[in-house]
């Protein structure tokens, strides 16, 4: 067995998966003394005084010895098995996993580390008398029951009533929105019109669906520098656009057709315009295949899914909840809600 004690500031860390030492298993373990009488070979120059018969009761019989403990596991693969202590306090197999599982950490050597360093700090804490005083202590109570609030019950629920999401409802989801899995385009012709309000954005955009020329538009309307090319972007694609016009600018034209027209869409923050787009012509972005993607399809629908569920739940628990406060409470309330808004 292989025991590695780590010295630190704050104690000592030994990482070990070995039981406990057995009684006597030790080269000072203490034998039996024999008193002279009983030793081979002498006899004893006092004999002791022959005891008088006694009247009283025979006393009970002694307890018998309990059976040895048994051993401690060092198999790090079973639940059981100590992996490493802090000043004495150990960590468990089946401990690790749990930091392990709450997504803490991504494997159980390193759910132990980290387990060491906090044990290391709470001890110093408590070796201070933090706890001793009464906002510390509340302040440790209430973290631990918001993460029962929070973590824990969210967790359990989730695993426990929300089914997951199956590869066959992803599927069909899908199917039914294949718009929102497109490949991003690579060919396209445009024109754009950037303008600083949104208001008139959606005049031009107006102006534009009923027929009026849009090159008039742009050199009347845009402040845009390449206005006198008439805002022409040429064979562009999904990354040139981003970088030009904003992403969301290109995840509009993304979704688009030729002759659509497009806006008005905050573009680029940066410059602060509102663009108005033309799609003069578009090669047809092409549905990502699903195997591709069926995992982001999955998670996203469970994420949906388990809102959703999260949503329910903590209504239910509203309406079964009755929170009282004093009446003077409430004015403070009050007042501090009207000085938040004020400020």
């Amino acid at each position: 067995m292989v025991v590695i004690l780590i010295m630190t500031g704050l104690g000592v860390i030994q990482f070990s998966c070995a039981g406990p030492a057995r009684p006597g298993s030790g080269k000072d373990a203490a034998k039996p003394a024999l008193v002279p009488s009983a030793q081979p070979g002498l006899t004893s120059a006092v004999q002791p005084p022959q005891a008088k018969p006694s009247t009283a009761a025979p006393a009970a019989a002694a307890p018998a010895a309990a059976a040895p403990a048994a051993a401690e596991s060092t198999d790090p693969n079973d639940p059981d098995c100590i992996l490493v202590t802090v000043n004495g306090v150990p960590l468990r197999t089946w401990q690790a996993q749990a930091i392990v599982d709450f997504h803490k950490q991504g494997d159980i050597p390193g759910a132990a580390v980290m387990w060491a360093n906090v044990q290391k700090r709470v001890a110093e804490a408590k070796r201070r008398g933090l706890l001793q005083k009464r906002e510390y202590a509340f302040m440790a109570e209430m973290n631990k029951e918001y993460y029962i609030a929070d973590e824990l019950l969210n967790r359990d629920f989730l695993e426990q009533e929300v089914p997951r999401v199956t590869e066959k409802e992803a599927l069909f989801y899908y199917n039914e929105h294949t718009t929102q899995y497109m490949e991003r385009f690579t060919d396209a012709n445009i024109q754009h019109i950037a303008v600083q309000a949104t208001v008139l954005g959606q005049e031009i955009a107006q102006k534009a669906k009923q027929g009026e020329d849009f090159n008039q538009l742009v050199r009347q309307y845009s402040k845009a520098s390449d206005k006198d090319q008439n805002g022409l972007i040429e064979k562009t694609d999904y990354g040139n656009v981003g970088r030009i016009l904003g992403r969301k600018v290109a995840d509009e034209i993304n979704k688009a057709k030729p002759g659509d027209i497009i806006g008005p869409i905050l573009g680029d923050r940066r410059k602060g315009f509102f663009e108005v787009i033309k799609v003069i012509s578009l090669v047809p972005p092409q549905p990502k295949p699903f195997e591709n993607i069926k995992g982001q399809v999955i998670n996203q629908l469970n994420y949906e899914r388990q809102t959703e569920a999260i949503g329910k739940l903590q209504a239910d628990i509203e309406a079964r909840t009755v929170i009282q406060k004093t009446p003077e409470f409430i004015e403070w309330e009050k007042k501090v809600q009207q000085e938040n808004q004020q400020n």
